[in-house]
C-alpha cells in the first residue's frame, strides 16, 4: 500500500492523493454478510490499519463475538481503532465510519463494481459513499492538521466498523473495555459519523435524528411435509393463505395507517422548534417520486413534501421485506407445510423496541385467532437498534453547519432520517459525548444500490469540509467564534 504521507508534498491532500486512496480500499470487496468475502474484509481492516499508522495513530484491532448455536460464540470481523494524542490536556474527537458493504451481484452495473471508476466527475464502485470515500476524507484532514506546523486543538480518534452493514452485534462490548484509551485523559468532546445523506445534489445536509428499528420474523407452521394442491387442496389448511391473510391486516392500504393498536402510541409530539426545521427544508415531493421510481404517496395533494418528510423521519411504520413458502422447490402444484415473512417496524421518540415487538406481535395472534385454524403462528424478534436524537442548537450541530456553510456557499437543512444507526447511540453512551452526522453524500449516490458514487466535487469538499469543522468546533468550545471566522 502507498501510504497517504507518502504521496504529499504539502500539507494539502489533493484530490489524486485521495482517489488513489480510495481506489485502493475499494478494491477490497468487503462484503461483510458474505462468508466468502472474509479474506476481503480482514484486508481492508489492515489497509485501514496501516493508512493510521502512516498518519502518527496508535491502532488496535478489536473483533466482536456473536452468538451461535448452543451457547458458543464466534469471532466477527475487526473494529480498527486508532488514536494520536498531541496534548494529553486536550478533548479528543472520535470518528466512526464503516469499511464493509453491501453485495453487488446486480446486473446493472455498468462498471466493476470493486474496481474505482472515475468519469463524467465521479467516482464509481461498491462502498465509494457508504462509507469508504468518508472513511479516506477522514483520515485525509487528519494528516492534513498534523501537519499544519499548528498545535492542534484536538486529539484524535477513530473507531472503524466491519460490521455496520450486518447491524454491528456485538460493537459496543467489543469496544468498552477501549473507551478510556480512546478518549484519553481529558475525554471526548464530540464523535463524528459521516454517514448519512443529502436530500439533493444542491443543498448540504445536517442528520439530527434517525428512526430505531425492530426486525420479526413471522410464520405459520402447519403438517410435516409438502402437499400436492391438486390432491389436497381445499381439504387442508394452509399455512401461506394464512400468513398472507393476517399480514394483510396490518397496514390500511389507501392510507398507509398500521392498524395494529396502540402503534403510534409514545410517539413524541411535534414541537414548535421542530416545525420551524421542516420550513427550512427544501425538498420537491414530486422529484422524490421521480428518483424512486415508484408509486409515492401524497405526490399531487396539499402540503405534499411536509407529509413525505414527516412520514420518512418522525412517524413509525411497518414494511414486509420478504415471504417465502415454497422456495426450495420448484413444483409449483405443492402446498408448503411452512410459511414466513421478515417484517422490519421504524419507530421513533419516544417509542421503544420492546413496546413496537409487543404490539404488532398481539395485533398478529389477535388476528390469528379469528382464522379458527389448528395451524400455528410465531412471531421472533431477531433483531434492531434504537432511535437516536441529536441537537441542532448544540455547539458540535452548529460547528458543522458552519462548516458546511463556509465550504459550499449556503447554509444546510437540517433534516432526520428514516434509517437506522444503532452505533450512534452507542458511541454516545461508551464516549460520554454528543454525536454529529455531517453529511458528506449527496441525493444521487446510489448507495446500496447498483453504479453507487459519490462526486469528486464532493469528496474533496468533504474533506474541507471535515477540517472546517475542526476550526469552528474548537472556537465554539473556547467561545471564539469570530477567531474560527478568521482563520
Amino acid at each position: 500500500m502507498s501510504s497517504l504521507l507518502s504521496r504529499l508534498g504539502s500539507a494539502e491532500v489533493g484530490l489524486s492523493a485521495l482517489l488513489h486512496s480510495l481506489g485502493e480500499l475499494v478494491a477490497f470487496a468487503s462484503v461483510s454478510a458474505d462468508p466468502e468475502a472474509a479474506h476481503h474484509v480482514l484486508g481492508a481492516a489492515h489497509w485501514l490499519r496501516r493508512a493510521l499508522e502512516d498518519i502518527g495513530a496508535e491502532t488496535r484491532l478489536v473483533c466482536p463475538r456473536r452468538a451461535r448455536g448452543g451457547g458458543a460464540e464466534t469471532s466477527g470481523h475487526p473494529i480498527v481503532l486508532g488514536r494520536i494524542v498531541v496534548d494529553p490536556s486536550k478533548p479528543t474527537i472520535v470518528f466512526y465510519g464503516h469499511y464493509d458493504v453491501v453485495g453487488a451481484s446486480g446486473d446493472g452495473w455498468l462498471t466493476p463494481p470493486f474496481q474505482l471508476t472515475v468519469s463524467d466527475g465521479c467516482a464509481r464502485g461498491r462502498g465509494v459513499t457508504d462509507n469508504k470515500a468518508p472513511i479516506v476524507a477522514m483520515i485525509a484532514m487528519v494528516s492534513e492538521v498534523l501537519r499544519s506546523g499548528e498545535p492542534p486543538p484536538f486529539n484524535f480518534a477513530f473507531v472503524l466498523d466491519g460490521e455496520e452493514e450486518i447491524g454491528s452485534v456485538g460493537f459496543e462490548k467489543a469496544i468498552s473495555n477501549e473507551c478510556g484509551w480512546l478518549a484519553g485523559e481529558a475525554g471526548v468532546a464530540c464523535v463524528l459519523i459521516s454517514n448519512t445523506y443529502w436530500l439533493s445534489d444542491e443543498r448540504p445536509c445536517l442528520v439530527y435524528g434517525l428512526r430505531g428499528v425492530v426486525h420479526l420474523d413471522v410464520s405459520v407452521r402447519g403438517g410435516s411435509r409438502s402437499l400436492h394442491s391438486g390432491v389436497h387442496g381445499g381439504a387442508v389448511y394452509e399455512p401461506t393463505a394464512e400468513l398472507v391473510a393476517v399480514l394483510g391486516t396490518l397496514v390500511d392500504q389507501p392510507t398507509g395507517t398500521v392498524r395494529a393498536p396502540g402503534f403510534e402510541k409514545s410517539v413524541r409530539p411535534l414541537g414548535a422548534e421542530e416545525e420551524q426545521l421542516y420550513d427550512g427544508v427544501a425538498f420537491d415531493a414530486d422529484a422524490y417520486a421521480k428518483r424512486t421510481r415508484a408509486s409515492v404517496r401524497h405526490v399531487g395533494k396539499e402540503d405534499a413534501a411536509r407529509k413525505l418528510m414527516m412520514a420518512r423521519w418522525r412517524q413509525p411504520c411497518l414494511s414486509i421485506n420478504q415471504l417465502s413458502a415454497n422456495a426450495n422447490s420448484n413444483n409449483l402444484s405443492v402446498i408448503p407445510p411452512t410459511a414466513s415473512a421478515h417484517i422490519s417496524v421504524r419507530f421513533v421518540p419516544d417509542q421503544t423496541g420492546a413496546e413496537m415487538v409487543e404490539v404488532v406481535a398481539a395485533h398478529l395472534h389477535a388476528e390469528f385467532q379469528k382464522l379458527r385454524t389448528p395451524n400455528a403462528l410465531t412471531v421472533i424478534c431477531c433483531g434492531g437498534g434504537e432511535w437516536w436524537i441529536g441537537e441542532p442548537d448544540s455547539k458540535p450541530y452548529q460547528a458543522a453547519a458552519h462548516a458546511l456553510e463556509s465550504v459550499w456557499g449556503q447554509a444546510p437543512s437540517f433534516i432526520r432520517e428514516g434509517g437506522t444507526i444503532p452505533v450512534t447511540s452507542a458511541l454516545e453512551r461508551l464516549m460520554g459525548a454528543p454525536a454529529v452526522h455531517l453529511s458528506l453524500g449527496q441525493a444521487s449516490d446510489n448507495a446500496h444500490l447498483d453504479n453507487e458514487r459519490m462526486s469528486l466535487q464532493a469528496l474533496y469538499k468533504g474533506k474541507q469540509t471535515l477540517r472546517q469543522f475542526i476550526i469552528f468546533f474548537a472556537a465554539a468550545l473556547a467561545d471564539e467564534p469570530e477567531a474560527a471566522r478568521s482563520r
